[in-house]
């Protein structure tokens, strides 16, 4: 009989019930009238809920159309206003529409299946579905980096970018499909290409008892920097970040940005054929980010180095980026160079309205 309290409807017509005895007990009355207009009261005020309810939602997922006609995906608008220094009141909104898959996808289809295809990194179909999980982690996807390429992964959290890094570094293998490494199945013991990657995972690998200096020596030995190389290596890397000052503390006295930075230093560090970054930027503040891109930037300049990197905001994917992905709940919606998805989406607009009004002397 407990069991019945977890079901809301019970709890709702015992409430009642303590409601109309209240209500007995304080006017002194018998009636059955108190019962009837209370449940009637309840049952009104939830169908006037539920309608404020579809109401809003109608709102926020409605599909506008566009001059041509066509129907463009569901957008999301975020407003506000405020007064500058002068008083002039300012208003700013922001819009951000959501993707739908398209031609691009097919197209990197055909290009993975041509005979002439040497990407050094490929997707081709690939699925994965961890035990009991509701969804896919991965549906599909399809994709291809080639050789000296920087791809961007973008896309919000849970939406597949750190599944494909996990499947790509052997941490997870996927459920169904093929994934190619330097040219090589991914299945096969062949782990020459994994020795020529530099990784930088989501979450910060490091020892606490160690200094950044040390941290930095130990990865180039392991890399089989010589020795003079070694030292001028990590100097210069240290220089690029803006770790000099921190090269003798302990990873425990570090802010979150200053490791990021550090983990981002340790993947790049020997300039490896491979480089897989999730997430690089994430804690770090503006003047850290263009550090890390200026130094990506520099270690790709020569084409040498394949780049995987995902990131949240399609401001940073833009400045490094040769090709971009657009990831979302598990799925790949569109591949394609920064000018491409330029001219055929419009990822985000900010409208910046300013009223003068009169300043009071």
């Amino acid at each position: 009989a407990n069991l019945l309290f977890f079901i809301p409807q019970t709890c709702l017509f015992l409430g009642i019930i303590v409601i109309v005895d209240i209500k007995k007990e304080l006017l002194g009355e018998d009636s059955d009238r108190f019962l009837i207009f209370d449940v009637l009261l309840v049952l009104i005020s939830a169908l006037l809920t539920f309608i404020y309810i579809v109401y809003k939602d109608t709102r926020i997922t409605h599909i506008p159309k566009s001059t041509s006609g066509a129907t463009e995906p569901p957008s999301v608008t975020l407003k506000s206003s405020e007064e500058d220094e002068l008083g002039n009141n300012l208003s700013f909104s922001l819009t951000q529409f959501s993707f739908k898959k398209d031609s691009s996808l097919d197209k990197e289809r055909k290009r993975l299946s041509s005979n002439g295809n040497k990407d050094l990194i490929k997707f081709k179909d690939v699925k994965k579905m961890y035990p009991k999980a509701y969804s896919s982690a991965l549906s599909g996807t399809s994709f291809g980096v080639e050789k000296g390429q920087v791809f961007c992964l973008v896309g919000l959290n849970k939406s597949g970018k750190t599944t494909i890094f996990d499947i790509l570094t052997r941490k997870t293998p996927p459920s169904s499909g093929q994934v190619f490494l330097n040219s090589k199945e991914l299945t096969s013991k062949d782990y020459e290409a994994d020795i020529s990657m530099g990784l930088c995972p989501q979450t910060d690998t490091l020892w606490k008892r160690l200094t950044v200096e040390k941290h930095l020596s130990i990865y180039a030995r392991i890399k089989g920097l010589p020795r003079l190389e070694r030292e001028a290596s990590v100097r210069k890397i240290l220089e690029d970040l803006d770790l000099e000052e921190h090269k003798d503390r302990y990873i425990a006295e570090l802010s979150a940005g200053t490791k990021r930075k550090l983990c981002v230093a340790l993947a790049i560090l020997g300039k490896p054929k491979i480089l897989i970054l999730d997430e690089p930027t994430k804690g770090v503040d503006s003047k850290g980010r263009k550090q890390i891109w200026s130094l990506l930037k520099e270690v790709t300049a020569d084409k040498k180095c394949t780049v995987l990197v995902s990131t949240h905001q399609m401001e940073d994917a833009e400045i490094v980026a040769d090709k971009i992905g657009i990831m979302g709940e598990g799925e790949l919606m569109k591949v394609g160079t920064k000018n491409e998805n330029r001219k055929e989406n419009k990822y985000y607009y900010l409208v910046i309205d300013g009223v003068k009004k009169e300043h009071e002397k």
